[in-house]
């Protein structure tokens, strides 16, 4: 479901980055940086949901700890990604935009090496990566009033 969400908000958010910020009223000076900054982050969409996913599964289980330990590696990644590619490369908003995405990225990649390594309550494999239409509408006729 998450996968399929992606897809659909990631050419959503490519194709009308533009016209999104043109409705926020986003200035001038800082519209096409603001675009760019949409469009980068949208290609790490993925990254962002697998990311809150696994941090939800996590607590779920009843370890809120290593959940929050990811956050505190995910925002150490993104600041120095910041330094690096804003203050040192000069790349705006498009570095800001790049580093969020790669503090995303490192913390799912290190979540998952260390998942494999630690004994979970519950268990995971790909053969459970795929779409059970009726758990799928509870989840949904839950989730989607919360949401909204």
């Amino acid at each position: 479901m998450f996968a399929l969400i992606d897809v659909v908000l990631t050419i959503i958010l490519e194709i009308f980055a533009g016209n999104i910020m043109s409705v926020m009223q986003v200035p001038e000076a800082s519209f096409d940086k603001a675009v760019s900054y949409v469009r980068i982050c949208s290609g790490g969409i993925l990254i962002i949901i697998a990311y809150n996913v696994i941090s939800g599964v996590l607590r779920g289980a009843g370890n809120a700890n290593l959940a929050f330990r990811w956050v505190g590696i995910a925002c150490a990644v993104k600041i120095m990604g910041d330094l690096l590619f804003v203050a040192v490369w000069g790349m705006d908003a498009a570095g800001a935009a790049l580093a969020t995405v790669l503090a995303q990225l490192v913390s799912v990649i290190t979540f998952v090496l260390v998942l494999c390594r630690q004994k979970l309550p519950v268990s995971f494999s790909l053969k459970q990566c795929k779409i059970y239409p009726r758990e799928l509408k509870r989840i949904l006729n839950v989730g989607v009033p919360i949401a909204l």
